[in-house]
């Protein structure tokens, strides 16, 4: 009996390590089951993170729209290229509109696609639901969106060179337009003028007013758009800074303007000066 028990044990202990070799990752390449598990749940991680990086950049961007603020930066979450073309478009693609409501952030879904690296975005708009794919890559220890797809457009694959804005249309250095020139002490003087590409700067003078705000310019292959970026001057801007201050466009050679801050948003001509 002894020798049969010892028999017994010798056995046990050849097929316990025999079983764990076989899990083990041998010289053919074999990977044990500990690895595959660890592997799966790095990868279900991987993409937690993606999606809680995308309703993260969501959220502040909506929330920034619903109370008028500028938490969101957009260079940690968008790359480049994409903030250089948004820049340029004649709407807000971000949320693929160019009027908006106040947003209800509790309808914001992230969800995954059936392509890697490619997670739905939706939300209520205006009581319609807005859905756009969203491309994230890593950068570093984080991600990087790269670009957006919605109903109309892939940016910024669609506006490649061939379908590129035309950057010496609306290039200009100083517009200045006058109201009531035969009456000065009730003229209203405006200057319009070019910082960069992104920056213009708008003043108003008169006898008993004046306002000086920076506008963010955004250009399309039609006109300029300038947006309300901040006050610069004395008299704060209370109007909807969602909707662009002027529109800038060309009839000919002229140049002319509709601002709600310009003779009640009549179409102007504008008087260009070097």
């Amino acid at each position: 009996m002894n020798i049969y028990f010892k028999l017994l044990i010798v056995h046990f202990f050849a097929f316990f390590i025999i079983s764990c070799k076989g899990n083990q990752k041998n010289d053919n390449g074999f990977s044990d089951s500990t690895s595959i598990v660890k592997e799966e749940i790095k990868g279900q991680l991987s993409k937690t993170d993606q999606i809680d990086f995308i309703k993260s950049f969501y959220t502040k961007y909506l929330r920034d729209l619903n109370e008028h603020t500028n938490t969101c930066v957009l260079r940690e979450y968008l790359s480049e290229e994409l903030i250089k073309v948004l820049n340029k478009l004649d709407y807000n693609a971000i949320i693929d509109a160019q009027d908006y409501d106040k947003f209800d952030l509790n309808t914001l879904k992230v969800s995954k696609t059936k392509n890697t690296d490619i997670y739905r975005v939706s939300f209520i708009n205006m009581s319609k639901e807005v859905l756009t794919d969203v491309k994230i890559v890593s950068r570093g220890n984080s991600f990087i969106i790269t670009e957006l797809t919605n109903d109309q457009y892939t940016i910024p694959t669609d506006f490649n060179e061939s379908t590129s804005i035309n950057e010496d249309e609306f290039t200009y250095y100083l517009f200045k337009y006058r109201t009531k020139p035969e009456n000065p002490r009730t003229a209203l003087i405006y200057r319009i003028e070019y910082i960069d590409n992104d920056i213009v700067v708008i003043n108003m003078d008169s006898h008993n007013d004046s306002f000086e705000y920076e506008l963010l310019q955004k250009k399309s292959q039609n006109d300029v758009e300038l947006y309300y970026k901040k006050n610069t001057g004395i008299k704060e801007y209370t109007g909807d800074i969602s909707k662009p201050l002027m529109r800038i466009y060309k009839k000919g050679d002229d140049f002319y303007a509709i601002s709600p801050l310009i003779e009640d948003g009549k179409e102007v001509k504008l008087k260009e000066e070097e």
